[in-house]
């Protein structure tokens, strides 16, 4: 059997039916550039220059590297654990950097932002901006997850893009982004504000399937986040400003961070499965440490030397 037959078997086998369909669209579609550079020889005869070369290959592109290794890793463990290899040959293979830097705004660049957009779409900024959702999560919200007495809101499902391109609501990431987040007063407003003007869109249209989303499509139906992209790049572009969805996301941790919140309280917050990650990608918001560090042991510095 080649790599490239035995990873299409493992991705039907072990992947197509045990992880989220846009999840296993992912791995099919990181494990192409493997199989179009190392596809061909016996999976058997694989060893770690085999794996080397491949990365070499790819050294221009460290996104597809990267993807590409975590499928392949997958991949070469089931095949040890299944016997079809002695040794996994990615084992002490590194991912390379991808060199991707954080996008952030300012308060006053988000009022900028936000100021070029009406409907849906500004509420999706405001939800994304103030609670640091995914786009997926912000894109799968229900009114019945808002809650305007406690002025809060649960994320409990997300849309993601199934196979042909279209929209499915299926459950969040992972356990962790299961959560139910406090929200300021202010969006609770505007929250509001958005269910009337939403309500008398839906009586003007003879054509709207009501699935009760915060953030649907004109016709009601789920809108996925690479649709939702090419309105927010439109959106961005307009207030001359360079950030993603995404970026959001970022700027909600990065204020909280420089605003002295705990990372234990931006972890929860973000749905982040483990603190580490989100030290991991934060650590560089965390403002004045070594400063703070420093002052803290100026204070408790013997008084005898």
């Amino acid at each position: 059997m080649t790599v490239s037959s035995y990873l299409d078997q493992y991705l039907k086998i072990y992947k197509k039916n045990n992880v989220r369909e846009n999840t296993y669209l992912s791995y099919v579609g990181a494990a192409e550039p493997v199989k179009e550079l190392i596809g061909p020889i016996r999976l058997a005869s694989l060893t770690i220059l085999h794996v080397k070369a491949m990365m070499a290959d790819l050294i221009d592109r460290p996104g597809s590297a990267s993807h590409g290794l975590t499928v392949l890793r997958m991949a070469c463990r089931q095949a040890v654990e299944d016997g079809m290899l002695k040794n996994d040959p990615t084992a002490h293979i590194k991912k390379p950097k991808t060199g991707k830097s954080l996008d952030v705004i300012t308060p006053a660049e988000f009022e900028t932002l936000v100021g070029c957009c009406t409907g849906e779409n500004r509420l999706a900024l405001l939800i994304a901006y103030t609670t640091g959702m995914r786009p997926e999560e912000v894109l799968g919200l229900y009114w019945s997850n808002v809650n305007f007495k406690k002025a809060s809101i649960t994320i409990d499902h997300a849309v993601v893009r199934g196979e042909g391109g279209r929209a499915l609501i299926g459950p969040p990431k992972n356990n962790s982004s299961y959560r139910t987040l406090k929200v300021p007063q202010k969006l609770i407003s505007d929250l509001k504000q958005w269910q009337k003007e939403q309500a008398e869109r839906i009586l003007q249209s003879s054509n709207y399937e009501n699935n009760n989303l915060i953030i649907p499509r004109t016709n009601g139906k789920p809108l996925t986040s690479n649709i939702f992209a090419q309105r927010f790049y439109n959106i961005a572009k307009k207030a001359s400003l360079s950030i993603t969805m995404k970026g959001l996301r970022h700027t909600h941790a990065t204020q909280l961070f420089t605003a002295g919140w705990h990372p234990k309280d931006v972890q929860e917050r973000l749905g982040h499965s483990s603190i580490a990650t989100t030290m991991d990608i934060y650590t560089a918001y965390i403002p004045a440490r070594s400063e703070n560090i420093a002052e803290y042991f100026n204070t408790i510095y013997p008084k005898n030397t």
